[in-house]
């Protein structure tokens, strides 16, 4: 770090935080090797040289500490109507240190402000605290003024695609899942770029848009079969929970022929609640 980027501080290597042998799986990742201490940065063209600070922030900041947050949530009440605000100031910048360096985000160690990110309107929630904390204190009443009604409209979320689709799998429905669980989201990273493939290839998505840029739309298919879908099976968590009982198996902590038997009587409950076989054969059609 001193001699390629410059930093002088002590660099935290906290492997344990990444490597454990008993969850050992078919994930990979792409960090530096030992060759990059003999290299010539200079000789290394300016977008190979952008990859390899890419990887190398990834790797420290992984094995790196770990940053605090504080975190506020305002939730006020007004006229029977509840209002809500949010606010995060980083105490600790822990990991962010390395990874803003590398990356050429270097910053005055007294730039505290830096670390605060606040969602809280004009007058914010840390600008409210700071000059007064009694302001916000829970139950507390205080008078509405200025108050003004204004007209707008949002902007519609962006189509998915490939690369944002497959970020929102990483993390679907994580925040409903428990902490211990080992595999959160749908799919590994292995398995979610075929997943949209074959739905791509039965014709339940299409992609559209220019040659640039390729959404992916729902076809009349696909949105047939996810109106008549029970909302359990659409729901992140239930493959989670699946996806955790299979490790269970592999680690032979359950019976294979034990958790067949909990799919097909899950599966079969599933279709008598909603009308047999003849309603998912025709919502397929």
């Amino acid at each position: 770090m001193k001699d390629k980027y410059g930093y002088t501080k002590m660099v935290p290597i906290s492997t344990k935080q990444i490597l454990n042998s008993s969850k050992v799986s078919d994930h990979h990742a792409i960090i530096p090797t030992e060759n990059v201490s003999d290299a010539d940065y200079s000789e290394i063209p300016s977008g190979e040289q952008k990859i390899l600070g890419l990887a190398t922030a990834r790797l420290l900041s992984s094995v790196g500490d770990s940053a605090e947050i504080t975190e506020y949530a305002l939730q006020v009440e007004c006229a029977g109507e509840v209002f809500k605000a949010k606010s995060k100031c980083i105490t600790s910048p822990g990991w962010h240190l390395l990874e803003d360096w590398i990356l050429g985000k270097k910053q005055n160690d007294e730039d505290e402000d830096s670390g605060k990110k606040d969602d809280g309107g004009s007058h914010g929630i840390l600008e409210i605290l700071e000059a007064d904390a009694s302001l916000l204190s829970e139950g507390r009443e205080l008078p509405a003024r200025d108050l003004k009604v204004k007209e707008g409209k949002t902007t519609p979320k962006k189509r998915f695609t490939e690369d944002s689709l497959l970020s929102a799998m990483e993390s679907a429905g994580a925040k409903d899942m428990p902490d211990e669980l080992e595999r959160k989201g749908l799919g590994t990273p292995a398995t979610r770029a075929g997943v949209i493939e074959k739905l791509v290839r039965i014709g339940f998505v299409e992609r559209l848009g220019s040659k640039k840029t390729k959404y992916l739309v729902p076809t009349e298919k696909g949105s047939s079969l996810i109106t008549v879908m029970p909302e359990q099976i659409q729901s992140a968590s239930m493959t989670a929970e699946w996806e955790q009982k299979l490790l269970e198996v592999e680690k032979q902590n359950i019976a294979s022929e034990d958790f067949m038997a909990e799919i097909n009587e899950k599966a079969d409950q599933e279709v008598n609640a909603h009308g047999g076989y003849k309603t998912y054969h025709d919502a397929s059609e």
